[in-house]
């Protein structure tokens, strides 16, 4: 089988399935670039261990994350401390590192990557033993990989999926404006708490970093007039600095801070997350808003369950990917819910265009 995209999702499947199948893992990127979505939330430990992979991971050298410090529904800031959590600490990642780290264990267990690697064109032959026929863009040239199953990890693209007519179901326009420090002589921060802090336009995240870097993002609509200035460095150092538990971060950081970057974050999913002989996973099957610091767990999560999917499927059960669907289907809808509950505890701002789009009634989707 093929799986198009060799991010957590992707390599992941990689990962599960390869032992007992042929399994290419295509990435179209040459090297990784600066990434966020760094942080591990304690329930990621089970899936890690379900994957075998805790162990190493841990053993890679990311930073504790402890908990969360956030400035939200109320002036004073609240703490929670994941010294309760029954899964224990969460980890602050090195994304490059981490990555690696999965993408190497899939190719441990028998996986081929292929990187760079373009999906240059595909067949479709239901049916057939082997339906699927790839021309995969590499340095050398083209290769052709025929598979049974396709796999699409593309991310919010879902490439694979929409290309077999599946449609991508947007819930809000979320985007993330986020910037990195330099790298800090002598560490980082000694504090490992994940810091939110609610503002009349929206939120902002900061966290430190292995090697000693800051990550600040500043969470909006797309539309929101304001998001061109705070691409600047001067206006997102500016706002940064207006607020109460960033604008430490910031200070602590020395106020300096490479180009600010813009990246969708907004809450979407396919409506459907399984066709006849393909599969989604990760952000390409549902993508979560950054509040929910769920878009790794799900990468996980998803990579895992789909794996075993088409292992059942390729077993003889004809039934396996629609429950998976259904699990999908499910999982997206309590994340609905738990999202619009958590936005609604602040009403700080009433009048704001942002706030009230999120504590009005959402719009429906699949």
């Amino acid at each position: 089988m093929a799986i198009v995209g060799a991010g957590p999702a992707g390599a992941a499947a990689a990962h599960v399935l390869a032992p007992g199948h042929d399994v290419v893992l295509l990435e179209r990127e040459a090297a990784d670039g600066a990434r966020i979505g760094e942080s591990l939330v304690p329930a990621c430990r089970p899936i890690l261990a379900d994957l075998g992979l805790f162990e190493k991971v841990v053993a890679d050298g990311h930073a504790p994350y402890n908990g969360n410090i956030s400035i939200w529904g109320a002036a004073q800031p609240a703490r929670r401390d994941f010294l309760f959590d029954p899964d224990g600490a969460g980890l602050h990642l090195d994304r490059a590192r981490f990555d690696g780290r999965l993408r190497c264990e899939a190719v441990a267990n028998g996986a081929e990557l292929m990187r760079p690697a373009a999906l240059a064109g595909v067949d479709y032959a239901p049916g057939s033993e082997h339906p699927w026929r790839l021309a995969v863009a590499v340095a050398a040239g083209r290769r052709r990989v025929a598979c049974r199953v396709l796999i699409d990890a593309t991310g919010r693209s879902s490439h694979v999926a929409r290309a077999q007519g599946a449609v991508r179901c947007s819930l809000d326009t979320l985007v993330s404006v986020y910037a990195l420090s330099p790298e800090r002589l002598g560490g980082g921060s000694p504090d490992t708490f994940t810091t939110l802090e609610a503002v009349r336009d929206g939120w902002w995240y900061g966290a430190q970093l292995p090697g000693g870097r800051t990550v600040l993002a500043f969470h909006t609509d797309g539309d929101d007039p304001a998001l061109g200035q705070m691409q600047t460095s001067g206006g997102f150092a500016g706002a940064a600095g207006r607020t109460v538990l960033i604008g430490e971060i910031l200070a602590w950081a020395g106020g300096l801070f490479g180009p600010a970057r813009v990246k969708a974050a907004n809450s979407s999913r396919l409506d459907r997350a399984a066709g006849t002989d393909w599969l989604a996973v990760g952000d390409a099957a549902c993508a979560f808003d950054p509040l929910s610091s769920q878009g790794l767990f799900n990468a996980l999560f998803t990579g895992l369950t789909g794996a075993q999917a088409i292992a059942a499927r390729l077993a003889g059960d004809a039934a396996a990917f629609g429950r998976y669907d259904a699990r999908i289907a499910s999982v997206f809808a309590a994340y609905r819910t738990n999202l619009k509950a958590y936005y609604g505890l602040e009403r700080r701002w009433p009048a704001s265009r942002f706030w009230r789009r999120r504590q009005e009634a959402a719009p429906t989707a699949p």
